[in-house]
């Protein structure tokens, strides 16, 4: 089964768009992880192109049984309003091939991440894969107001211990496995 995490939406409906058409066209069993920042692009970043929130959740909303969800320091209560699923933890876990994940947006520093094969996470908008004491922790950057390196808006497909980091437009950007992972 493959995972799908991304992070950092922030209401960019065309974002979103490039994502609704690969989930929509994915042949196999798939879940998503959504690390956080859905609906709002905060005071401190700009308005995307394409907002338009309600579209946002409309999309979501297509895929709420396949949903992990947490709250990013830019969501309310407000936004869960407009939701079919739960995003309003600041930490979610659940299993995943037989071992314990958690999502965080990243914004808060309090859990205690030992007990966690997987550990996902956003709001750097900054993609990052690396291992932590056996723990790999996958940051997939965002897809509408990315930082970093490749400048375009960047999700993870994840199977069994192989990370993909990809463009919007689908793209390879960068592959980990085990053995590659940059080690902390």
């Amino acid at each position: 089964m493959k995972l799908y995490v991304f992070s950092d939406i922030h209401g960019d409906k065309a974002a979103l768009d490039h994502l609704d058409d690969v989930l929509s066209n994915e042949k196999e069993s798939f879940q998503v992880v959504l690390c956080g920042d859905l609906m709002y692009h905060g005071p401190r970043n700009s308005l995307p192109t394409d907002y338009d929130p309600a579209s946002v959740a409309e999309i979501l909303n297509k895929y709420a049984s396949v949903i992990h969800a947490c709250r990013g320091n830019c969501d309310s209560e407000v936004d869960q309003m407009l939701l079919s699923f739960p995003m309003m933890d600041d930490y979610r876990e659940f299993e995943w091939h037989d071992t314990l994940c958690i999502a965080t947006h990243g914004h808060l520093d309090h859990v205690d991440t030992s007990s966690y094969r997987w550990i996902f996470t956003g709001h750097t908008h900054v993609p990052l894969c690396k291992i932590h004491k056996g723990t790999f922790m996958v940051n997939p950057g965002s897809i509408s107001i990315p930082k970093g390196k490749y400048g375009v808006g960047t999700y993870a497909v994840i199977r069994d211990f192989k990370v993909e980091l990809r463009s919007l437009d689908h793209e390879l950007l960068e592959t980990y496995e085990w053995g590659q992972f940059r080690l902390m």
